[in-house]
């Protein structure tokens, strides 16, 4: 979506949840769990106050009918019903590298389902899974990442016991 209107319509209803969530990231009720917290919540509260300037705001949906819960009966939320939207969620933010864009995935407009399904005429049984803005980015990407080991990430035969070092 490249709409103006609708793009500072999203952007305001992101404004309100996001500052909630660095509030809380910077009290330390939030945990943040990047290594470099201080600048990734910088990068994001920049992305959060210029969003509407993003060139495209992409809406990842998922048809409700075409879900398969299987963790329902467990007593906790449920995670497995949408999650093969994430898949192309993440083949689309590869897509946009190999394009040579910027892309910044969120989920807080999710809280504004309805009205954003409203926004965008989204009909009924759909469901908004993720946002994503897409734009140049102003610095080219970087050629050596910074992450965490996959030691850390990554485990074999039992929790914490590591595959890789």
């Amino acid at each position: 979506m490249r709409d103006a209107n609708k793009k500072r319509q999203l952007a305001d209803w992101y404004l309100g949840p996001w500052k909630a969530y660095l509030a809380g990231a910077e009290a330390g009720e939030v945990g943040v769990g990047a290594t470099k917290a201080d600048r990734a919540l910088r990068n994001a509260d920049h992305m959060a106050e210029h969003l509407h300037e993003a060139p495209a705001i992409v809406v990842a949906c998922a048809e409700l009918s075409g879900l398969h819960p299987t963790d329902t009966e467990l007593d906790r939320l449920s995670i497995v019903g949408g999650g093969s939207v994430y898949p192309a969620v993440q083949n689309f933010l590869l897509g946009c590298r190999e394009a040579r864009l910027g892309a910044a995935l969120t989920t807080l407009l999710v809280m504004f389902e309805p009205q954003v399904k409203e926004l965008l005429g989204i009909p009924d049984g759909v469901a908004t899974a993720a946002h994503i803005a897409v734009g140049r980015r102003p610095k080219p990407f970087p050629s050596a990442l910074d992450r965490m080991p996959l030691g850390d990430t990554v485990f074999g035969e039992t929790w914490g016991h590591q595959v890789y070092s």
